[in-house]
């Protein structure tokens, strides 16, 4: 969240910074090997390697569970 209030200058510098990190981000795409449609949690891990770099990534998901 970024708190801008009444003021037009901050809300300048909040477009800056929102524009700033929509061009760093990366979409990445993942296949699992595990094919099993059992419903579990499958953790998944990323890391960037460089200085000063990041990764934001969900903890990992949830397999499809098996039709009943």
């Amino acid at each position: 969240m970024i708190n801008v209030g009444n003021n037009g200058k901050k809300l300048q510098e909040a477009f800056a910074q929102i524009e700033d990190e929509l061009r760093t981000q990366y979409a990445a795409t993942y296949t699992p090997i595990n094919s099993k449609m059992d419903g579990t949690f499958r953790h998944l891990s990323m890391e960037c390697r460089g200085d000063g770099l990041k990764v934001q990534t969900r903890r990992g998901y949830y397999a499809p569970a098996p039709d009943k």
